[in-house]
C-alpha cells in the first residue's frame, strides 16, 4: 500500500507473480470544485454540497460485482467522450 499526492510522480516494480495487482484510488475534493468534464457520480463524504457541481449517489456502491462491472463499463464510455 502507498499514500501519496497525485502530483509526485510514483511507480513500482513489474508484478512478477501469479497474482494479479490491484490499484484502488480514492480522491476527496471540496464541493465547491467544479469539474469542467463530465464525471461518474460521486459520494459525499460528509457536510452538505451547496454547489450541486457532481452528481452524488444517494448511497454507496453495494457489494454486488455485477451492478460494480456495469457502474464502471459506464465511467469507461464515458471517458471515451472526454480524453484526458
Amino acid at each position: 500500500m502507498s499514500l501519496h499526492h497525485p502530483y509526485i510522480i510514483h511507480g513500482s516494480n513489474p508484478n512478477q507473480t501469479d497474482e494479479n495487482r490491484i490499484g484502488f484510488a480514492i480522491r476527496f475534493v471540496a464541493p465547491q470544485v467544479k469539474q469542467s468534464l463530465l464525471h461518474h457520480a460521486v459520494i459525499l463524504a460528509r457536510g452538505h454540497d451547496a454547489y450541486h457541481h457532481f452528481e452524488l449517489l444517494q448511497e454507496p456502491p453495494t457489494d454486488n460485482i455485477e451492478e460494480g462491472i456495469t457502474a464502471q463499463a459506464r465511467n469507461r464510455a464515458m471517458d471515451r467522450y472526454n480524453p484526458a
